[in-house]
């Protein structure tokens, strides 16, 4: 879609209170690169469709006669 993208992906532990603990791991691209313009391409595909929230999903559907 993009072409190959080259990333730096460093990984965060995260403590929680139970036994399993978090990792998180956040990818990105140097600025300024062709990574970066292909990242930010994808990013921009992703972010165009709305995700449904906490409360779109508490609001109550109506029908029309």
């Amino acid at each position: 879609m993009v072409g190959s993208l080259e990333l730096g992906y460093p990984t965060f532990d995260l403590p929680a209170e139970d036994a399993a603990d978090l990792r998180t791991t956040l990818y990105t691209a140097e600025p300024g690169t062709p990574s970066d313009d292909a990242l930010r391409l994808l990013a921009s595909w992703a972010a165009t469709h709305a995700a449904p929230t906490v409360d779109d999903a508490a609001t109550p559907v109506t029908e029309r006669p």
